[in-house]
């Protein structure tokens, strides 16, 4: 035997799964997953070393189901040391192509563009139906026990509803405990060479400018890792062949 384990996965979900799957055995590797996630204004890294230095703890919920608000690929929970940092959460929408063939050559502003059925699954229309989730949370009252939309004439021709109880005391007791609206972030990770949002044409967001700021981006090519420990394991974090994805770990002796 060569000790060595190798866990393929396929397309989109495989791909969100093997990059869960290595963020959470190795903590470097989460280290190196959160410093790839770069704000759309200046390329930069959303988390600067000092302050991976003060995380207290990362919480990964993988399609956690929002009911009509869709489920998320990832939503990464962060929370700092005591008096070091304010709790930040990240929505993140994956796909395995790039971002602009994601969307299909279609702007979400566009009139009518998003109506009816088919166009849930484009990364702009996800993107933002995050954002819409998240407004209606903080607006919501709580006593009525459900947090709901109502249908946007401009993008979406549904009214969105999420009354589930047990997901609801969820929310509010471990995802969304404690947070301020202005610490959430919405990140698209795709197979891009550069920042997918140059072309502003296809920023969900880019008609709010305070949201504008909240809009990050991950590339395929940035994730790309290998960690070694004192015990000799290495973990690929992300590896891409022709829409296959791998997990691999070389078993210490």
């Amino acid at each position: 035997m060569n000790n060595k384990l190798n866990l393929y996965y396929y397309s989109e979900r495989g791909m969100v799964n093997s990059i869960v799957l290595s963020i959470y055995m190795y903590k470097e590797a989460m280290f190196h997953f959160l410093k790839c996630i770069k704000s759309i204004d200046d390329d930069t890294s959303i988390f600067e070393d000092s302050r991976l230095e003060n995380i207290e703890k990362v919480s990964i919920y993988n399609e956690f189901s929002l009911n009509g608000f869709g489920d998320p690929d990832l939503m990464i929970r962060v929370d700092y040391k005591k008096e070091k940092g304010e709790s930040q959460l990240f929505f993140v929408e994956a796909k395995v192509k790039k971002y602009n063939d994601s969307v299909k050559g279609r702007s979400i502003f566009e009139e009518n563009s998003y109506k009816g059925r088919g166009n849930s699954s484009r990364i702009n229309f996800q993107l933002r139906l995050k954002k819409r989730f998240v407004d209606s949370y903080f607006d919501s009252n709580k006593k009525e026990k459900e947090i709901r939309s109502k249908k946007d004439s401009n993008y979406d021709y549904k009214e969105r509803v999420l009354k589930k109880k047990k997901v609801l005391e969820f929310l509010e007791n471990n995802v969304m405990k404690d947070l301020k609206k202005e610490n959430i972030y919405y990140v698209a990770m795709t197979d891009d060479d550069i920042n997918p949002f140059k072309d502003d044409k296809f920023n969900p967001f880019r008609s709010d400018e305070n949201e504008h700021k909240k809009l990050c981006y991950i590339l395929y090519k940035d994730i790309n890792y290998v960690t070694t420990d004192s015990s000799r394991k290495k973990i690929v974090l992300y590896n891409d062949t022709k829409e296959m994805f791998v997990s691999a770990s070389n078993l210490a002796k």
